[in-house]
């Protein structure tokens, strides 16, 4: 809850959203005034006992999801269902990318945001943004072209690597394990943040 707090104090002065873990989506959305987003999620329908059912997200605080993290990949048609059920429930969808094809795939179904996160640099301080510039670059021209906005995530921690994301067309970062493992995670969003800045 802490660093929910956080995050809304610095999206106060820049933009962030949080995304969180089921069990705390009704706890964070009561505590804090700008979106949640669930981190990750498999399947939306009531034919799953088990799985989450898009209403009762929506009714507990979040206002989307994350989708096809690497860590958490959906098969192509599901997800084609997920963004479908995601949107007639009135939940924003941010679809990650482990590539530019699947890029091209996801972005035909229509998702409010697509995340380039290939899994190779995911916690490991080396940067998408300076390991993966083709990949990023390649979906960026892709799906600018029909108007989701292009996130990228895995790896970054410093404000170069932010500098070179938006460099190549990114309008935001995904990042986790560079906030959570900050010594000071108010001030590395900061930093993060203002990278943003022309």
């Amino acid at each position: 809850m802490k660093l929910a707090r956080i995050v809304e104090d610095v999206a106060l002065e820049k933009n962030a959203i949080i995304a969180t873990q089921p069990a705390d989506i009704y706890r964070v959305s009561q505590i804090v005034s700008i979106p949640v987003l669930l981190s990750m999620l498999i399947r939306l329908d009531t034919k799953y006992t088990g799985h989450i059912i898009t209403e009762s997200l929506k009714a507990s605080g979040a206002s989307g999801s994350m989708l096809n993290h690497s860590e958490k990949p959906i098969e192509l048609e599901k997800l084609k269902d997920v963004v479908a059920m995601s949107k007639k429930a009135g939940l924003d969808t941010v679809v990650c990318v482990s590539d530019d094809k699947t890029a091209m795939s996801a972005a035909a179904f229509g998702p409010d945001m697509i995340s380039t996160e290939p899994p190779e640099p995911i916690s490991t301080g080396v940067a998408a943004s300076v390991v993966k510039l083709e990949m990023i670059s390649n979906t960026v021209r892709i799906v600018r072209q029909m108007g989701i906005h292009i996130l990228c995530g895995a790896g970054i921690r410093r404000s170069d690597d932010v500098k070179e994301a938006v460099r190549l067309g990114a309008k935001g970062i995904v990042i986790l394990s560079g906030i959570v493992l900050s010594d000071n995670p108010r001030k590395k969003l900061l930093e993060l943040a203002e990278a943003f800045m022309p």
